[in-house]
């Protein structure tokens, strides 16, 4: 019996007595093109229910090169195919496949075939992968697509009783934020009480009173505060010492976005940054000297990362439940100039910067990429990480 015929065979008995064949055996421990040719015969003989579909894609998409053009031209005609010739089929796990096509299309710049890719989403349903399709998104800077599919999901959000209590103001909240990104990037003179903005963005959250008249200034300022090392001896638990270190954050992000970053990312990078060092506040902030030597010693504790508790709070971001690859890289891949900020304005030495970077590298670094890849993160992202830890 040649390899075809027991396809055949194979198929028959599935026919009959489904899930009592060995085709799943058969694919698993084929070559590629005996694979592909399993898939279609299948999907020919109508024995290709979602469950088959989705076991086999996700295979065949591990043999396919998809960092090519070509091993991402060929995974995508198998899905055309399937959504043409099997549309139940196909919907069932579109939210899915449709990841795929839009990660495609971010590495191949084919940005106006996002929106069509975003159809599973904008419905208001799988907000759990929508989530990852929306951080990829701000990640690479498409603010207006992903504003539109947001505006558009949110009514289907908040009318769904699959989600648990509070999914919708959850969603509001990322809403609302997607909008002041878009207001930064468009207006020519953003300034926080704009009643246009108002209007749109107050209708989801209700701003925290002030905070608008902080982060709207100093995100857009022309030139950073000239902070000393002096600024940050005072005590850390302190409300004040706080307020300065956040907006020292914040004139961080600014510059990041003044040199090209796009201003999505560099607020990914600011939340995942901000989360880093209020741990390790956290943890440190009640050993603190009182003599100036000591003071300084401190200090360099509390705003230089510590590579062992940053490796235990961005654990905290990748579970069984799913992850979030681009919150994190953003993060990372800023890391290394807010270092270099800080060394610019004297508040951390040089050799004290290295050897963060060296212990973050050895322990973090070196390892993360596998984890970004295996949680969703595309090709592009791990490559800006390298870059961004070449030489540091």
């Amino acid at each position: 019996m040649n390899f075809e015929e027991k396809i055949d065979q194979e198929i028959d008995i599935e026919k009959e007595n489904p899930g009592q064949s060995e085709i799943w055996d058969l694919f698993e421990n084929s070559k590629l093109d005996e694979k592909l040719l399993i898939f279609s015969k299948m999907q020919e003989s109508d024995v290709l229910d979602a469950e088959y579909a989705f076991e086999f894609l996700t295979t065949l998409k591990s043999d396919f090169d998809i960092k090519t053009e070509k091993g991402r031209t060929n995974y995508a005609i198998l899905l055309k195919k399937l959504q043409d010739e099997k549309p139940d089929t196909f919907e069932l796990d579109s939210h899915y496949y449709n990841q795929d096509l839009i990660t495609f299309a971010i590495l191949e710049e084919r940005w106006d075939d996002i929106p069509e890719s975003l159809n599973p989403f904008i419905s208001g349903k799988h907000l759990d992968e929508f989530y990852t399709v929306i951080s990829q998104l701000k990640y690479h800077g498409r603010t207006k697509i992903v504003l539109e599919a947001m505006e558009t999901a949110y009514p289907g959000i908040q009318a769904s009783s699959e989600y648990i209590y509070g999914a919708d103001e959850e969603f509001a909240g990322e809403l609302s934020e997607i909008m002041l990104i878009d207001y930064l990037e468009s207006s020519g003179h953003p300034r926080p009480d704009d009643p246009t903005f108002l209007d749109k963005a107050g209708s989801l959250v209700e701003w925290k009173e002030g905070w608008l008249d902080w982060f709207i200034p100093r995100i857009t300022q022309a030139k950073s505060t000239e902070w000393t090392l002096d600024d940050f001896l005072e005590d850390i638990n302190s409300e004040e010492w706080r307020e300065k270190f956040r907006n020292l954050l914040l004139e961080f992000i600014a510059t990041e976005w003044k040199k090209g970053i796009p201003l999505s990312r560099c607020i990914l990078a600011w939340h995942q940054l901000f989360e880093i060092f209020y741990t390790q506040f956290e943890k440190l902030g009640k050993n603190k000297k009182s003599d100036q030597k000591s003071k300084k010693s401190f200090l360099a504790r509390c705003i230089i990362p510590n590579a062992k508790k940053m490796y235990e709070t961005l654990g905290g971001h990748f579970s069984i439940m799913g992850g979030k690859p681009y919150e994190v890289s953003a993060g990372l891949e800023l890391l290394p100039n807010f270092l270099e900020f800080m060394e610019a304005l004297g508040i951390i030495q040089h050799t004290q910067k290295q050897n963060a970077l060296g212990e973050i590298r050895k322990r973090i670094i070196t390892n993360i990429p596998n984890v970004l890849s295996n949680y969703g993160g595309d090709p592009i992202l791990l490559e800006n990480l390298e870059k961004a830890w070449l030489k540091k």
